[in-house]
């Protein structure tokens, strides 16, 4: 009946995903955060926007002294972002995220969000943390076990 037909059309072309991913239109260009905004090649071979910002953490045996440096975290946290922004409008707040926890924060950007072409749809979402999870072992060779995922909204199904 009618309801096969529906199924067979497929969860990626589904009207339901304009009302999970309503991408709004970017609020930020390639130039938005020089030194903080890396391209990844997707599975597809296009291109994936992602924040990567540094964290410090401090040491955990005591007060610091004033002229203690802060040390780099020893943690990365693959941030999934909610349906209703892109990296621009959660840039600040994913500094503010990297500063109170003391770590390193992956923000991968979702297919038709921001500068990323394509469709959002589940499986191209899911696609798109898994090729930043690549990319975090691979290419910024972080341990698995020192890799988190941190889910908004949305973001926690693919986190």
């Amino acid at each position: 009946g009618w309801l096969s037909g529906l199924n067979s059309f497929g969860k990626e072309n589904s009207i339901l995903n304009r009302f999970l991913f309503p991408a709004p239109a970017p609020t930020y260009s390639w130039e938005s955060f020089p030194g903080e905004l890396i391209a990844i090649a997707s599975r597809d071979g296009d291109i994936m926007p992602c924040a990567l910002l540094p964290g410090m953490c401090s040491k955990l045996s005591g007060p610091r002294g004033p002229d203690e440096p802060e040390e780099p975290s020893s943690c990365l946290v693959i941030y999934c972002h909610a349906n209703g922004e892109d990296l621009g409008i959660l840039y600040e707040a994913g500094h503010w995220l990297s500063d109170t926890m003391g770590v390193h924060l992956l923000i991968p950007e979702y297919p038709g969000y921001g500068m990323f072409r394509g469709t959002p749809h589940e499986s191209s979402v899911n696609a798109s943390i898994e090729t930043a999870y690549d990319f975090a072992i691979n290419g910024l060779h972080w341990a698995p076990e020192r890799i988190l995922f941190f889910g908004r909204s949305i973001g926690t199904g693919p986190a």
